[in-house]
């Protein structure tokens, strides 16, 4: 396994260990939330898939090159 897909493979280990404490973290705190935080949820959601399909394009284009 060369360099390039070990620092890659690390990444995006990381990037899913990240969102899974979020995961698990957002979990704990809906069960303490009030009534009607499902569209503040939707907003990080969509953040949270931008910033993912960025980071993805991102080392997309680390490869390719």
């Amino acid at each position: 396994m060369d360099r390039k897909r070990l620092i890659m493979f690390l990444k995006i280990l990381a990037f899913l260990l990240i969102l899974g404490v979020i995961y698990i973290l957002i979990g704990i705190w809906e069960e303490g939330a009030k009534p009607g935080f499902a569209g503040m949820m939707f907003y990080v959601g969509v953040l949270f898939g931008m910033a993912g399909m960025y980071m993805a394009m991102k080392l997309e284009s680390n490869l390719k090159s």
